[in-house]
Parts: C-alpha cells; sequence; structure tokens
C-alpha cells in the first residue's frame, strides 16, 4: 500500500525546501566544501546535494546530521502539557 501523501504536503516540501537552503548558506559561509561537509555529516556526497537542492525524497535524519555537522540547531522547542509530562500512575520507582 502507497503512503499516504500528507494534508500539506506543499507546506511541508516548502519548509524542507528553506531548510536545505539554510543548510547550504550556512556551509558556503563557512567556507566548508561539499564534500567536507558529506563527510563529517556521514552521508554521502549526493545525499547534501538533494538535501541542499530542494529534494524532498531524503530523510530527515540525514538533514540532522548535516546541520549538527555544521553546528547548526534545529530549534526543537518541546510543547508543554502533554500527557507524557505528566506522571505516570502506574510508574513504580
Amino acid at each position: 500500500m502507497p503512503a499516504r501523501t500528507p494534508i500539506n504536503a506543499s507546506t511541508a516540501a516548502d519548509k524542507l525546501i528553506a531548510l536545505g537552503k539554510q543548510i547550504r548558506a550556512h556551509r558556503k559561509a563557512l567556507r566548508i566544501s561539499a564534500t567536507a561537509a558529506a563527510e563529517a555529516a556521514g552521508v554521502s556526497r549526493v545525499t547534501l546535494y538533494r538535501i541542499e537542492s530542494d529534494e524532498p525524497s531524503v530523510t530527515m535524519g540525514a538533514y540532522l546530521n548535516a546541520m549538527e555537522a555544521q553546528g547548526m540547531d534545529f530549534g526543537i522547542i518541546k510543547p508543554t502539557g502533554l500527557a507524557a509530562d505528566a506522571p505516570n500512575e502506574n510508574r513504580k520507582g
């Protein structure tokens, strides 16, 4: 069964495109070659090219590896009030 397309697929693709452009711009600002950046991220040069060139088929892990290798922070903000934040009454400890 093929995967379902998310409702806001164009929005997600737009965000990945913007993220790829930011990764490329940051790499260029640091004057790091694409080959060196790819090696540091543990991805192939082709994968880094795909990240920087608007190809949304690359895994999110590869994006995060590319960012980490360049010292970029993804800036994930933990939502408050989630069930996971509440104490688990069934947990012994």
